[in-house]
């Protein structure tokens, strides 16, 4: 289901961000700073659907995108074990 994709690909792209440059934000984020947070990605989400919808909008193949991340998830883990290894 949708809803299961978008999560499972946040949970990576913050673990990523995690593994790669640290959190830019607290996990736990006040009321107010996760309603920043929700309007700040809302209007992430409009923008990008207002860019698709133009005529000279480029769109990258769905298997391209599904090999990208397997790459960066695979680079990511192996970089995320050499840091525990050295700690």
């Amino acid at each position: 289901n949708d809803s299961r994709v978008f999560v499972d690909t946040n949970i990576f792209l913050y673990a990523a961000l995690e593994a790669e440059k640290g959190l830019p934000f607290p996990v736990k984020l006040s009321q107010k700073a996760a309603e920043e947070h929700e309007r700040w990605f809302q209007q992430q989400v409009e923008a990008a659907v207002k860019e698709a919808d133009t005529p000279d909008a480029v769109f990258i193949p769905h298997a391209q995108v599904c090999g990208r991340w397997a790459a960066k998830g695979k680079e990511i883990a192996q970089r995320t074990t050499r840091q525990r290894k050295r700690a």
